[in-house]
């Protein structure tokens, strides 16, 4: 049965990153080494498994399996990858990311500057604070329409997208792991008092903040001994530019609907504090970098050996 070079190429990938994860995990996952390594080699198993038995059976069911498995893939690998960028270095490299959006604003902290100089309403951080909690979704509206389209071809680069952008931006995690000024630049615990939403801002902030082994009642300087460290590169970002260059390329329907949300959501991580500025540029340029190397990178590790 016939496979798309981007199918290929994206599993490729996945298994390569897991396979450095995994060795990385047994000499710099810390506590969690036992945890991340079987995180690491049950994506192993899977990116050898899944893509052989829908090529062998070739059903519905298993192309379907083949496709989205990836969405799980690349959660899992998350934790690990972000525990193992803390433990490679003996420090964060906030400080050289500050210094450089200083450098960049005249000495000023972007997020400091916003909050002293502009008043954002409660309404404004409510739909700001959806748009970056719902990150999630976009990719799932986007597939769901191609996928009903019968779009198969942009689906397999879509997901490769994905795969090979999130790889990235994990390496990025790894080389230069870094907090977010939320904490760094600012007193975490009065976060809610200072960038107050309405209903679902304080929820959603909570489930973040869990997922990150924080609360809002941290101060900064506790919120820091645990807090993932996965500012640089901004993985929003990336993955939300992948979206929304992937619906305006393939003229998707839904593009006019994503792309206020996902404009949203790029202005959500300077405004609500969870990455500097230069987080943000690196994702657009890392981004960029991605779009334009995924055809050459799919060709190449695309092709059946």
């Amino acid at each position: 049965m016939f496979l798309s070079p981007y199918l290929i190429a994206g599993d490729r990938i996945l298994l390569t990153f897991s396979w450095i994860l995994a060795v990385l995990v047994i000499f710099y996952g810390g506590d969690s080494c036992t945890a991340g390594f079987i995180s690491a080699a049950s994506i192993v198993l899977a990116a050898m498994v899944i893509p052989w038995l829908r090529e062998r059976y070739g059903n519905n069911g298993l192309r379907l399996l083949h496709i989205l498995y990836i969405i799980p893939a690349l959660y899992v690998l998350y934790p690990p990858a972000i525990q193992v960028g803390r433990n490679l270095h003996s420090h964060d490299f906030d400080a050289t990311i500050i210094s450089i959006d200083r450098f960049l604003f005249a000495g000023a902290d972007p997020t400091r500057w916003l909050y002293q100089h502009i008043h954002i309403p409660p309404l404004s951080v409510e739909v700001l604070q959806i748009c970056y909690y719902a990150h999630y979704l976009y990719p799932l509206i986007l597939g769901t329409e191609l996928f009903i389209r019968r779009k198969e071809l942009e689906i397999e680069r879509y997901r490769m997208l994905m795969v090979y952008g999130s790889s990235f931006s994990f390496v990025g995690n790894m080389l230069v792991p870094a907090i977010g000024p939320r904490i760094t630049l600012h007193e975490f615990a009065n976060l809610g008092a200072e960038l107050p939403g309405l209903w679902l801002t304080t929820p959603m902030r909570a489930m973040l903040n869990t997922a990150e082994g924080i609360s809002a009642t941290m101060t900064s300087s506790v919120a820091a001994l645990t807090v993932f460290r996965d500012a640089f590169p901004s993985g929003h970002t990336m993955l939300t530019l992948f979206t929304l260059w992937t619906a305006f390329h393939v003229r998707a329907r839904v593009r006019w609907f994503l792309l206020p949300l996902g404009t949203g959501l790029i202005i959500s991580t300077v405004l609500l504090r969870y990455h500097y500025v230069t987080d943000v540029l690196a994702g657009f340029v890392f981004a960029a970098f991605v779009i334009w190397t995924a055809p050459t990178v799919a060709k190449v590790l695309g092709k059946k050996f």
